[in-house]
């Protein structure tokens, strides 16, 4: 469908994994990098929003502009890169870190926590190997040494943006949210298949949303917003123009006013050719 001239664009925002690119060639297409800096030349902003800790999607942020901050950790964190500090923070409280990183540690559940420092893996974490691939891959400048704790480590130091179980298996996702989130006491989402994200009640990509449309003045029904996950839903469905590339969830294609490309086949840069095509008239 293309729309009429009376419908108009003033924001975009998108997730990373399995949106802008799959999860193997983490590069963002040169084709939406041209679009990215072509909306920006019209006045319109782009922002990332991703589950990941702001540490690792730095190349990123700095591939697109660096010019607008990030949503990290599916919307406990903005960050700013060019200021280097968080503009908004909705952390988990201290007594819930507690609990958590005690219970994981004692039924030998593989975590990374998200904090303001930096992430820290639990020993012998194989989703390790991962994340040292990605960072390794960054310019020299931008790379970052893992950091692996134990039990004894005292983690309510810090504040804590998010859990991430990257192997939880519908048992374990089935017990943590029993034990913690029974009246909904937390955010719980899945940013992937057997990824259960744990954030504080509140924290999500949609009420980031929220506070940047407020800080930079722009409609969120003038809004256009990309995600393929269940910790996408709570961004696109505040936006005017949700739109989910080919390889979403189910129920999140069925929401999305436009299925676009693939992640990694220039997903955006096809949203916007259908939806907004004047907007890539340059001649």
């Amino acid at each position: 469908m293309i729309f009429q001239e009376k419908h108009h664009l003033e924001a975009v925002i998108t997730d990373l994994d399995g949106s802008l690119f799959d999860v193997e060639t983490q590069k963002i297409s040169e084709q939406d990098l041209r679009t990215v800096k072509r909306l920006k030349t019209l006045g319109i902003p782009v922002f990332i929003a991703t589950g990941r800790h702001f540490e690792f999607c730095i190349q990123h942020a700095y591939d697109m502009g660096f010019d607008c901050p990030t949503v990290c950790s599916n919307g406990a964190q903005i960050y700013d890169f060019e200021a280097k500090q968080a503009l908004y923070e909705d952390p988990i409280p201290v007594e819930l870190v507690k609990s958590i990183e005690n219970h994981l540690f004692e039924q030998k559940i593989k975590f990374i926590a998200y904090t303001d420092v930096t992430a820290f893996f639990s020993k012998d974490n194989p989703r390790a190997d991962f994340w040292k691939r990605v960072v390794d891959a960054f310019e020299p400048r931008f790379r970052t040494t893992l950091t692996y704790i134990d039990a004894s480590f005292p983690l309510w130091d810090y504040a804590v943006y998010k859990f991430l179980l990257p192997y939880a298996t519908p048992e374990i996702d089935t017990s943590i949210r029993e034990v913690f989130n029974s009246q909904n006491e937390m955010e719980m989402t899945n940013s992937a298949k057997n990824f259960l994200d744990i954030n504080a009640k509140g924290a999500s990509k949609g009420n980031a949303l929220r506070f940047l449309a407020e800080r930079y003045g722009f409609d969120l029904d003038h809004t256009l917003a990309i995600g393929d996950n269940d910790n996408d839903k709570s961004m696109m469905d505040i936006c005017g123009y949700p739109v989910a590339p080919e390889g979403a969830e189910e129920d999140v294609k069925e929401n999305a006013c436009f299925v676009t490309t693939s992640c990694g086949d220039s997903p955006l840069t096809r949203a916007i050719q259908e939806l907004f095509p004047q907007l890539l008239i340059t001649g």
